[in-house]
């Protein structure tokens, strides 16, 4: 449809933010919504203490876009991002928002777990660095995550050199890299110093939160005795370890990264349900031509001018709707017995063919603007 923009945008002042209670059988996000509302004194102690934790797991632009609504630090993984998600978060960042890049070594790691042979194409994620810093007039704003192959501290450090003048550019342009410090035959001070011996920019210490791989007290006693500017524990949102960190380094900037959004994703879950029971709630208004050039009806009884209005992306989703070739389909709409043929093909049910399509492509034009501002305020509640 050539105004497919004027057909499916949701007006700013249209925004989903129903107010009616939802019936017994539905879960109760709004319930929810408050009663997490009030639990949110973990966060607020964050807040207070000055941690910044960045919302990884972002790199989908609709959520991207909803953490930069709400002014949110945004932490993404490179290889899962679109170019638009990196321009946005360069934006983001030149404006002031705080944005943690990871390489991607972590998955690696845990496929390999899985006994998946899979190697991470670093060319590939230091070019896409690269991308963003050019993009951001604010590079300071920007954490990026060195290579690193994660479990193995020799590998590590010999990737890391390899790469070594790509990275020193992106230190030179102004970003701060972060080096993750692994385990293994030297102890973390000495690997410390042996990446301090080969570069030649100041950088972020980064922690690897999870107690399998390094002690909270082994931890602690390198940052006692490194005593870094900045240190990011990789992967950590739990409080404990960072507070234990700011008393043994006070003068340290302290973050870490985390996947906050997860945990409300599945049925019965807040985001999920915030998100499913809006869109039933909105797709009546749209259907119906509340917020659309053509209700229903119109839709249904003026096809055969539409259809031959759809661009070829939309003209393909529809003939695979009615289960009809897209030749057929245009072949139908010029004679205008498009809706003959359907009845034809389905057994009288043409109008519920066309209906059921109108339907999904309002839900479709919907859904990520939902569930972009359900994000934003979850994140303006503390709940991620």
């Amino acid at each position: 449809m050539s105004e497919q923009v004027e057909l499916f945008a949701l007006p700013s002042e249209s925004r989903p933010m129903q107010t009616m209670a939802p019936p017994s059988a539905l879960f109760d996000w709004r319930a929810e919504l408050t009663r997490r509302s009030t639990e949110k004194a973990q966060f607020d102690f964050n807040d207070a203490q000055g941690f910044t934790l960045y919302r990884s797991g972002s790199s989908n632009y609709t959520d991207a876009q909803a953490l930069v609504d709400a002014c949110a630090p945004i932490g993404i993984c490179i290889i899962d991002s679109s170019g638009p998600t990196r321009t946005l978060l360069a934006e983001y960042a030149s404006d002031g928002g705080k944005v943690f890049i990871d390489s991607g070594a972590f998955r690696v790691f845990r496929r390999h777990l899985a006994g998946h042979d899979e190697h991470l194409d670093f060319n590939a994620v230091l070019a896409r660095y690269a991308e963003i810093v050019a993009q951001c007039t604010a590079p300071e704003q920007l954490l990026l995550v060195a290579p690193d192959i994660v479990g193995d501290q020799h590998g590590s450090f010999e990737i890391f050199c390899r790469y070594l003048p790509e990275v020193q550019a992106l230190a030179r342009a102004g970003a701060r890299i972060v080096l993750p410090m692994q385990v293994g035959k030297l102890d973390m001070l000495e690997n410390y110093q042996r990446y301090l011996d080969v570069i030649n920019f100041e950088p972020v210490v980064g922690l690897p939160a999870n107690a399998k791989s390094i002690s909270a007290d082994d931890a602690l006693s390198f940052l006692r005795a490194a005593q870094p500017s900045h240190v990011h524990f990789l992967g950590c949102s739990e409080t404990c370890l960072l507070h234990q960190a700011a008393h043994v380094v006070p003068h340290t900037d302290i973050s870490s990264d985390a996947m906050t959004i997860r945990k409300h994703i599945g049925t019965n879950k807040l985001l999920t349900e915030m998100c499913r029971q809006q869109t039933d709630d909105t797709v009546i208004d749209y259907v119906h031509g509340g917020l659309t050039k053509w209700d229903e009806t119109e839709f249904v009884g003026y096809i055969d001018a539409i259809v031959l209005e759809m661009s070829n992306v939309e003209l393909k989703r529809f003939a695979n709707s009615v289960s009809m070739p897209v030749n057929a389909v245009l072949d139908a709409a010029q004679r205008e017995s498009l809706m003959d043929n359907l009845d034809e093909l389905h057994f009288g049910y043409g109008y519920e063919m066309v209906s059921a399509f109108w339907r999904s492509e309002c839900r479709q034009a919907i859904s990520p603007e939902i569930r972009r501002c359900s994000i934003t305020t979850l994140y303006r509640a503390k709940l991620i």
